[in-house]
């Protein structure tokens, strides 16, 4: 099975109200157009395409050169979006993967439900649902009274009726390349937002005759997408309780996790201990039997094996051999190399 992925990237994010980009803002120390970019690779995608348009030459510039990269000149839909990446995979021969560039929770083992679902059942199109409580300003599922899906109506232009429906579009799909582009091709933007929707192309595959499916999300979580600061604060929170919880259920002590910053790069030995207050940044390596903090600051280092640093110790771009102490309020700047056994003290003595 081949596999392409696409993802949206060209607004800017009005309701950010920032000059940055949306999908460039960080969650947990990463853009977060970089978790979509990750969740691809995991169901190992071979060609990955990012639609910009906002701010281009810096989404290309954080992403690197290894995707693909059409414009969006014009804001003019989700299906508009889409079409911009007709001409790098119009031929493509395998099963293209839709997704929003502002879902930085969402998971490789999401993407590998949703493809292994859209395969098994041999679907032209398969959207990635979710149950909401409330599903306010999300794209509805409607369903016939068998449980096919029927068709996906948009928030504004959803009846009373329709906008009672639970199950929302998290705007994560997957296509049969070969049917998704010619469909595109129908669009209308005869809509309450005047845009070509994305959306449509599921009714007008299913009205072709094409089978045309949805397979619920585990956790709703990775659906949501983030459109303004307290989104990006609640994303921030549940991506850094899933890397604390990733650690210490392979067999890393975290003290107090509601004081303790882990991004998701860095990588932790077990039987460490780290205590509260302590920033573990980038891709920092500890090694086992470690004991960090509180209070430390650790960015780009290297850690061998049962290191200890005290209180309010700070070290970036380091590397510290295994069994070494650095003391409190002790400062090791980059490119430094602490030998394995050594001790490092601040300049009154204490440790």
């Amino acid at each position: 099975m081949r596999l392409a992925g696409v993802i949206l990237a060209a607004g800017l994010g009005t309701r950010m109200k920032s000059d940055t980009a949306k999908v460039l803002h960080h969650v947990c120390g990463q853009p977060m157009v970089s978790y979509v970019v990750e969740a691809l690779r995991g169901v190992s995608a071979e060609r990955i395409v990012v639609v910009v348009g906002h701010q281009r030459e810096r989404v290309r510039e954080v992403l690197g050169p290894s995707l693909e990269y059409v414009v969006q000149e014009q804001q003019l839909g989700t299906g508009h979006a889409v079409m911009q990446a007709t001409e790098v995979l119009r031929d493509f021969p395998g099963v293209v993967v839709v997704a929003n560039g502002d879902v930085p929770l969402l998971q490789a083992e999401t993407l590998a439900r949703l493809v292994e679902y859209h395969l098994a059942n041999e679907m032209a199109a398969t959207v990635l649902t979710a149950v909401l409580h409330d599903p306010s300003g999300y794209g509805r599922v409607l369903r016939d009274a068998d449980g096919n899906v029927l068709r996906i109506v948009e928030h504004k232009d959803a009846s009373p009726e329709e906008r009672a429906v639970k199950e929302i579009n998290t705007g994560m799909y997957a296509f049969n390349g070969s049917l998704l582009f010619p469909a595109l091709t129908q669009l209308s933007s005869a809509n309450a937002q005047g845009e070509l929707y994305l959306t449509d192309v599921v009714e007008i595959l299913r009205n072709d005759g094409h089978k045309v499916g949805a397979v619920a999300i585990d956790d709703p979580r990775e659906g949501l997408g983030v459109n303004d600061r307290v989104q990006l604060a609640e994303a921030d929170a549940i991506m850094r309780q899933r890397v604390i919880r990733k650690h210490m259920q392979a067999g890393v002590t975290i003290i107090d996790p509601a004081t303790t910053y882990i991004e998701p790069r860095v990588k932790i030995g077990r039987d460490s201990v780290i205590h509260p207050f302590s920033y573990l940044a980038g891709d920092t390596e500890i090694g086992e039997k470690c004991c960090i903090g509180p209070y430390c600051h650790v960015r780009q280092a290297r850690l061998g094996d049962g290191v200890h640093l005290g209180t309010a110790a700070v070290l970036e771009g380091c590397s510290v051999g295994s069994g070494a102490t650095i003391g409190s309020l002790v400062r090791v700047g980059p490119g430094t190399v602490i030998a394995s056994g050594m001790q490092c003290y601040s300049s009154d003595g204490e440790g």
